[in-house]
């Protein structure tokens, strides 16, 4: 075989190392890597080293749309809920790649222009509501300081500590029950029910990590997480064994309805009622409580008054779940939450048309971010691959 002859199969090769290459590169890489595959291989092409039938089909697609336009099969091939490629994502293809996100999560199609139902204006308010007052609220330290200003502190739960690092916290000063919780997103949290037996180094590997994440792109563009300053707070532990939690949802600054949730740590089980105390035909998400369970719940002492101060809390803002716990005689604040589930989650069943024409957007879109996640300062995540491909080898040559 001539050397012409055999050029054709090393440029299949060649490919191939670059399509591998391409899935290990630092995401900042990867515009630029593709940009010098596609001038390196239409050279190939010219110089008539490429023969496509070598190719399995779907390699010859990915090297066609690569050789058509490198940056847009960046884009169109970035797995939407990836999140090195969110981190780095320009603003301006927030909504194109939100639109993805969103088909991925849940099969339907996205309507930003025209949002209709509950699911589909949680996107709009991600995009174009995400404001510096709801990041305050998101913050888990801040929105305290805001509560105290806005109802006075007797809902707070007493706090323990504040912390930059998990090891900052000293734990022979803590109480044998207690909470530990991040700032800057939703669920990151441990529950001490038992100090002898919490695995601190169990605790310090998921804090370590959780402090390094932003919670903005871990769950499709939640926008208003993005500059909350990651720290650690440590409360005191409430015992829900014979409470509830009391999920207030409030749209355009009134209680349509509040979500019970039994054991919310544990099974979940949940129940439906309204300001009166009396049970509506749907749950927010499944499993439900038994009609036994539900008997057996009762109104808690200061209902009235904490829905008062929650009608408070709500005022002007589109939507937010104000989510409480009850025990104990007392209902207690917990935290501001303006994205449920990121708004891939079908809410209630069957109702997600309905519930949308109770949330009325603002009239005005809040501009996007100037500058990408990365640019603001987000750190890659310390599991993220960093090759750079320049140590590797110089395309073009």
């Amino acid at each position: 075989m001539t050397k012409a002859e055999f050029a054709p199969f090393m440029t299949y090769l060649q490919y191939r190392d670059y399509a591998e290459l391409y899935k290990s590169i630092t995401e900042e890489s990867k515009i630029d890597f593709l940009k010098r595959f596609a001038s390196e291989f239409k050279r190939i092409e010219e110089d008539g080293r490429l023969n496509p039938d070598l190719f399995q089909e779907d390699e010859l697609r990915q090297l066609r749309e690569i050789m058509e336009n490198p940056q847009e099969y960046y884009y169109r091939s970035s797995k939407a809920s990836d999140y090195e490629f969110l981190r780095c994502l320009p603003p301006q293809r927030y909504p194109e790649v939100l639109k993805r996100w969103f088909k991925e999560q849940t099969g339907k199609e996205l309507d930003l222009e025209n949002p209709k139902t509950f699911r589909e204006k949680i996107q709009w308010l991600k995009l174009y509501d995400s404001t510096a007052f709801k990041t305050r609220l998101a913050d888990k330290v801040l929105v305290r300081e805001w509560i105290k200003e806005t109802i006075g502190g007797k809902r707070l739960v007493p706090l323990l500590g504040v912390y930059s690092k998990f090891e900052d916290i000293d734990f022979s000063r803590l109480p044998e029950r207690f909470v530990m919780k991040t700032t800057h997103g939703s669920g990151w949290n441990i529950v001490v029910s038992d100090k002898e037996l919490f695995d601190r180094d169990d605790a310090k590997r998921k804090f370590d990590l959780w402090m390094k994440k932003s919670a903005a792109i871990c769950g499709g563009l939640e926008l208003h997480y993005a500059d909350i300053k990651p720290r650690i707070l440590v409360e005191e532990y409430l015992d829900l064994s014979a409470g509830v939690e009391l999920l207030f949802w409030c749209f355009n600054g009134k209680i349509e309805f509040v979500s019970i949730h039994k054991e919310p740590h544990g099974a979940n089980r949940k129940m439906t009622v309204d300001l009166n105390w009396k049970q509506l035909p749907f749950v927010v998400s499944w499993p439900e409580l038994s009609d036994e369970e539900k008997a057996g719940i009762t109104k808690p002492q200061d209902f009235d008054d904490a829905a008062a101060d929650v009608r408070v809390l709500c005022e002007g803002l589109p939507f937010v779940r104000v989510d409480c716990y009850a025990c104990n005689g007392k209902t207690w604040f917990g935290e501001m939450t303006f994205t449920p589930a990121s708004g891939k989650k079908p809410q209630f069943e069957g109702l997600d048309r309905e519930f949308g024409e109770l949330l009325v957007l603002p009239d005005t879109k809040q501009p996007l971010p100037a500058s990408s996640l990365a640019q603001r300062g987000i750190p890659p995540l310390p599991t993220a691959r960093r090759i750079d491909p320049r140590h590797l080898m110089d395309l073009g040559r």
